[in-house]
């Protein structure tokens, strides 16, 4: 998702570090961060926590549609009256 890839270059290029320095702070592959940051690839769940972690944010700042993104088990029933 590219607003997530715009965020994520934001919080890095905000605390001056290249894609290389993030990918060695996180160990994963450079690549990976690149990919994420042109929105190549989906940020993983877990990853996105990891990203969170690191920056000092929350999730859903670095990927602001997940607070659209309710699970189906957090939706309350809703009563029909029938005729």
């Amino acid at each position: 998702m590219q607003d997530s890839g715009n965020c994520l270059r934001f919080l890095r290029k905000q605390r001056n570090l290249t894609q290389a320095d993030l990918a060695q702070a996180l160990g994963i592959a450079e690549r990976t961060i690149i990919r994420w940051e042109k929105g190549y690839v989906v940020i993983p769940r877990p990853a996105l926590e990891t990203l969170a972690q690191f920056f000092q944010v929350a999730p859903t700042d670095i990927a602001p549609d997940l607070a659209e993104i309710r699970r189906v088990s957090d939706i309350e029933p809703v009563a029909i009256e029938g005729d």
